[in-house]
């Protein structure tokens, strides 16, 4: 697997044909690169396959090319061209086009050369994620992104791309979020900065957001496995989302509590600034009593508009209730069953309150409902076509299966 650089390019504060300062980068490792462009020192430093540079039609690429082609003869016929071009703020694509095979040549790797609109409006900040989703294409390649140069909006903008390119570019395994510190320059020594740690925090909120969404507590998986935990107990986190996805309660329970000791100490990364919140949406695993537990996981399918789990869990929360105060097994299906067609005839009879009749006749018949897409029947029948009905109606017989258990 090659490795793929994307870099940004500015509009230098010195004449056009020298660019940016004359830097020296230093990099963690001790090896150094002197350079204007900190691009062209990371695309070095990485042993770059191909590289991507994105500017606008006033950024300084006649100052980038003549770098790399300044003794190149066959250039002479496109440099004059271009620096009238980038004088007047009208670069082209066609232009750049016509330059990039001289450009690959000299490297010695492929390079894409890509125009980019300025980014004030948000049409043009949308047009430059597509345009890098374009240029990456559908390679596999491992990606590292530069966010030095370029407008200081368009750093913010190479920070979205990684979470854009994420989603449409699955194939890619982003590796690095890199920035060249010439502010921080000292002793005449450039330093480079590695950002992957706010990547590592953007993918924690969108994993959080999704499992808010879902449900699905096997998208932290390899985000822990990053900061150190063993893949063995990560994976239970999958585990427990299968079985939970199945209605499998107790299951998914037993997969959580062996896994909830992971989170007893600090973690490494940005796992740690996570380590609590995470601990708060598995701590229901905890809870030593499987109506309690189902109870839980109806209220949370419902709060993410998942009403036939609400539902599924509702209605086994009271069952599982009923079969442990009958001192029978709860874990066990011919105990639960006989309870529940014992609670039904204990209903009709009067035995239990008007609500808690209603809230389990309610339950089913939306239960069913849902289940086989055949209308409810009786009270229950308008609540289907009104989702704001339909969720006030469960969240109270929820409340009930509350009181109750």
């Amino acid at each position: 697997m090659g490795i793929t650089l994307l870099t940004m390019l500015g509009r230098g504060k010195e004449k056009t044909a020298s660019g940016y300062r004359l830097a020296t980068y230093s990099f963690t490792d001790g090896t150094e690169h002197v350079t204007p462009f900190f691009g062209m020192a990371l695309a070095a430093h990485l042993k770059v396959r191909n590289l991507i540079v994105l500017g606008t039609a006033g950024s300084m690429w006649f100052a980038l090319v003549e770098q790399v082609l300044n003794d190149i003869p066959e250039y002479e016929i496109l440099r004059l061209e271009l620096l009238e071009a980038e004088c007047q703020g009208a670069v082209t694509q066609d232009l750049l086009d016509r330059i990039m095979p001289w450009v690959s040549q000299a490297l010695g790797y492929k390079v894409g050369l890509h125009l980019i609109p300025s980014g004030i409006s948000e049409e043009d900040q949308v047009e430059t994620l597509k345009v890098t989703a374009e240029a990456l294409g559908k390679q596999r390649n491992e990606l590292h992104i530069d966010i030095t140069h370029g407008f200081r909006h368009l750093a913010a903008v190479g920070f979205l791309s990684v979470t854009l390119l994420e989603r449409l570019r699955p194939e890619l395994n982003i590796c690095g979020l890199w920035y060249g510190a010439l502010e921080m320059t000292r002793n005449e020594k450039t330093p480079v900065i590695r950002l992957d740690g706010l990547h590592r925090v953007q993918r924690w909120v969108t994993a959080l957001d999704r499992y808010d969404a879902s449900g699905d507590y096997g998208v932290f998986a390899p985000l822990l496995t990053h900061d150190g935990v063993p893949d063995d107990k990560a994976h239970l986190l999958v585990e427990a989302a299968y079985f939970e996805s199945i209605t499998q309660t107790q299951l998914a329970s037993n997969s959580l509590c062996s896994f909830l000791h992971e989170l007893d100490n600090p973690l490494s990364g940005a796992s740690e600034l996570f380590r609590e919140l995470l601990k708060k949406r598995l701590q229901w695993a905890s809870i030593n009593d499987l109506s309690k537990q189902q109870l839980h996981l109806a209220k949370v399918a419902l709060k993410r508009h998942d009403y036939l789990r609400a539902m599924i869990f509702g209605l086994e929360a009271l069952i599982s209730d009923q079969t442990k105060q009958a001192g029978l097994n709860p874990h066990d299906y011919k105990d639960r069953n006989n309870v529940d067609k014992r609670f039904l005839d204990e209903l009709k009879e009067g035995k239990y309150p008007l609500e808690v009749k209603k809230s389990y006749n309610s339950l089913k018949s939306l239960r069913n409902a849902m289940a086989h897409g055949t209308p409810p029947r009786g009270e229950s029948a308008g609540l289907i076509k009104n989702e704001k009905k339909m969720k006030r109606e469960i969240k109270k017989i929820l409340e009930v299966i509350e009181r109750s258990v």
